[in-house]
């Protein structure tokens, strides 16, 4: 209450400085001073579209009375999120903690908390705790379409659409099922061996979300998370690229996520199942990986049971003058297969298999850095991305679903998706799938501005490349040298436009090569042949780059 505090500034310092001194009121009434507690706690849930004459309908659990204008959700939902109990000394951490679950839910509209003496008798020092509860529309439908185009001459649609029900069996579940597509097709000469006549992708992933920690028992220290979540997830997809190889995966994970704070997050992983299977290549692709055992290794062992644990500060939620995004992982795999595999074996056997199948055997580092400056109408965006795989044991090789990738849309935008590295190498005649690596370093700095309501402008400049740990003697100049990435950095420039719907984000890109990591006729940059101009890229995608 802002009658019960003084301000009083001191101007008496010059030099346009003050001291200021924030107290509270020296004449409070008792009332003020008082410690209040809990009486009553009733619930009162609706939907938007309920006149004032729908009729209410009582449940609770325990000390929690619920009026509802349907059976919108079990009571337990309501019980677990509310975190005060009648008889309980009022808490503010305790509200804000309750407002906090009951938003995290996703599935109000509207929350509200209100506090109000009980009974007539305002000495009682009681408190009536009314909660007001809008539900949100639960079935959501999203749709999204893009156009590829690539160098190679491939050019085709992609369709991606999503259906969820954010309170399945009435307990704030989310269940969510997206389906994918894209299809491929070269204009131009066709090669003979080709797995048919366009390239294409298919995938379904689906998902449960928990609004709480499934453990095998109770844990006190959930209690007063603001955020608890459990999901499990299943995906499959069918990846054929004519020219090289058809590929199926299975991809499933138990995931624990939960917070104390709005701001930082902890993601948990204590299993998670990718499984690569190659169904059909080509002779070209066959004479690749012939020739190259880096990249044989790299698709054979991609059998991956590991886990994986990610921290997450993210104050972005509320616009500030300076907002800071940090996450950083770490993921390991094979390890508990290695000591199952390796009962009885000697090390020369290795690689160990389970099931007749290789597996992946590694451990995995990752950061992404971002800072926002925020100004009226315009924000200066920087990024900062590290990352490093090291396999170990039973792999030579990262798996290739795990290795790194540079350029593309949301990376050096002056280069082609997965073009860049690794290091210095460039061969023009190099028929490689696409370009990866163990290690990576990438770094952004975008500038945006207001054009009109919905329109954005941005000027940006990206700079980075991937590397081996180990020398790769087909790919000369791969391997990180910590005397010479510098000098292998590749650095693309350009403009774009951002429509910006609130609920999503339209972006246009045009990006220019300025700085090659290999030098060409002895210089890395282009910015005086030419060249930078004639190799532009144009990117059209869903949402900002970072």
């Amino acid at each position: 209450n802002q009658d019960f505090i003084e301000l009083d500034a001191d101007t008496s310092l010059g030099n346009n400085h003050l001291n200021l001194l924030l107290r509270r009121n020296r004449e409070l009434p008792q009332a003020a001073l008082s410690e209040y507690k809990i009486d009553s706690i009733i619930v009162y849930i609706s939907k938007s579209s309920d006149s004032t004459y729908s009729l209410l309908e009582s449940s609770g659990l325990d000390d929690i009375t619920i009026f509802a204008t349907g059976d919108y959700l079990k009571p337990k939902v309501i019980k677990e999120a509310v975190r005060f109990n009648s008889g309980d000394l009022y808490s503010f951490t305790a509200y804000q903690t309750t407002l906090s679950r009951l938003n995290n839910l996703g599935v109000f509209s509207y929350v509200k908390i209100k506090y109000e003496a009980s009974g007539p008798d305002s000495l009682s020092n009681l408190l009536n705790a009314r909660i007001d509860l809008i539900m949100a529309d639960q079935i959501s439908l999203n749709l999204e379409t893009d156009v590829i185009t690539k160098s190679t001459g491939y050019a085709g649609p992609g369709v991606s659409v999503g259906i969820s029900n954010s309170n399945a069996f009435r307990g704030a579940v989310n269940f969510q099922v997206d389906l994918k597509g894209s299809i491929e097709w070269q204009f131009g000469s066709k090669e003979e061996d080709q797995l048919g006549s366009f390239s294409y992708e298919f995938g379904i992933n689906s998902s449960l979300t928990f609004p709480k920690l499934i453990l095998p028992e109770k844990r006190d220290w959930t209690k007063n998370l603001v955020k608890q979540e459990t999901s499990v997830n299943l995906n499959f997809d069918m990846l054929t690229r004519i020219e090289y190889y058809s590929m199926f995966s299975a991809l499933t994970g138990l995931k624990y996520s939960w917070a104390k704070r709005q701001d930082i997050i902890h993601s948990f992983s204590p299993v998670y199942l990718n499984s690569v299977s190659l169904l059909e290549t080509t002779p070209a692709f066959d004479s690749i990986v012939g020739e190259n055992i880096y990249i044989r290794k790299s698709f054979e062992e991609q059998f991956i049971f590991g886990m994986r644990y990610d921290f997450t500060y993210d104050n972005t939620y509320k616009r500030q003058a300076q907002n800071v995004y940090a996450q950083l992982g770490v993921r390991s795999s094979g390890n508990l297969l290695d000591l199952l595999a390796g009962i009885g074996k000697d090390a020369s056997e290795r690689p160990y298999k389970i099931l007749n199948t290789y597996y992946s055997q590694f451990v995995k580092f990752t950061g992404d850095f971002r800072y926002y400056l925020n100004g009226y109408n315009k924000t200066l965006v920087g990024r900062f991305y590290a990352g490093i795989g090291i396999p170990y044991l039973n792999s030579d090789v990262l798996p290739y679903v795990e290795q790194f990738f540079s350029g593309g849309a949301y990376s050096i935008r002056g280069f082609n998706a997965r073009s860049v590295g690794p290091g210095f190498f460039y061969d023009p005649e190099s028929n490689y799938i696409d370009q990866s690596g163990d290690m990576k370093l990438e770094a952004n700095l975008e500038f945006r501005f207001g054009i009109s309501k919905i329109t954005k402008g941005a000027f940006f400049i990206d700079t980075g490349n991937i590397w081996l740990i180990n020398e790769d003697e087909n790919r000369p100049g791969s391997k990180f040298d910590l005397n010479t990435f510098y000098n292998q950095l590749a650095v693309g420039t350009g403009v774009g436009l951002r429509f910006d719907f609130s609920f999503f984000v339209l972006r246009t890109d045009v990006g220019f090569p300025i700085r090659t990591p290999y030098p060409q006729d002895g210089e890395h940059w282009l910015t005086g042949n030419g060249d930078a101009f004639s190799n532009a890229m144009f990117y059209f995608a869903i949402g900002y780059p970072f």
